[in-house]
């Protein structure tokens, strides 16, 4: 598992003469109609002979009623239940990239929020902040540096419940590696996914399992498995990349660029996005 300009072309090989077609609606004057399309000057009115005269009316003119107006096409059935809003095409060749929430120190919880603009929300840690820019435009990424459980469950008690999410995707876990799970970081978890339920009643909500490094503590490493294996028993979740895949820069915490690449189309390929 881990979900849119008209151009004008001209013919350079086209004639250079003049064409003799009018464009419609254009109203020209008797005589340059009757010699539209010829080659001959019109004849100037003197040199009509007087003996040439009118035409005269028909006794009996005939009236063409208009046409009848088509009866309406029927209108061709909409999709029961469209997954996603549609969006211009235009729209998919823009880049979009993660949004950065930046916090003053000891108050992450007073100025961090959710603030849905997209049917699709990843949310996460300072790693969603190096996923590269995409061109999804369904997709929000947002980052909130060094956030753990505590953070987003605080988070989602001021959020105002919001039903036009689809897709939900909480990546964190890792600024949980040095609490122990079985008293902290578990019933978090539990208590955030029934808080996420009611925020945003309509989406599926997702915890992917969390890639860790292997550079990590003994305790650190423990600690982020049992998370994992609580996640993948009580969560819908989304599977890691492979080990041999994953890389962090020095400090054992941050994705590389590659890294950050890799996992995010892993999310997109799950959820068919």
């Amino acid at each position: 598992m881990t979900t849119g300009s008209v151009e004008v072309y001209s013919d350079q090989n086209a004639p250079t003469e003049p064409s003799t077609h009018l464009p419609r609606g254009t109203t020209l004057p008797a005589e340059e109609v009757r010699d539209a399309g010829s080659s001959a000057p019109p004849v100037p009115h003197d040199s009509v002979p007087p003996s040439s005269p009118p035409p005269s009316p028909h006794p009996n003119p005939v009236i063409t009623p208009p046409p009848a107006p088509c009866p309406p096409m029927a209108s061709s059935p909409l999709l029961d239940h469209p997954t996603f809003p549609l969006t211009p095409p235009a729209a998919a060749s823009s880049l979009h990239r993660p949004n950065y929430h930046i916090a003053r120190p000891n108050r992450k919880i007073q100025d961090w929020s959710f603030k849905p603009r997209r049917p699709i929300l990843i949310l996460g840690d300072s790693n969603i902040n190096r996923i590269p820019a995409h061109t999804n435009p369904l997709i929000q990424l947002d980052s909130y540096p060094g956030a753990n459980t505590y953070h987003f469950l605080k988070i989602c008690e001021k959020t105002i419940p919001n039903p036009d999410t689809k897709i939900v995707i909480i990546a964190i876990g890792i600024n949980n590696k040095d609490q122990d799970p079985r008293q902290t970081s578990i019933k978090q978890f539990k208590a955030l996914f029934r808080l996420l339920k009611s925020v945003f009643p309509t989406a599926d909500i997702y915890f992917p399992v969390i890639n860790f490094s292997p550079n990590l503590t003994p305790t650190q490493q423990n600690n982020i498995t049992t998370i994992n294996n609580n996640m993948v028993t009580h969560f819908p979740f989304l599977t890691e990349i492979p080990h041999d895949t994953f890389f962090t820069e020095k400090d054992n915490i941050h994705w590389t660029p590659k890294t950050a690449k890799l996992i995010f189309n892993n999310w997109c390929a799950q959820l068919n996005l």
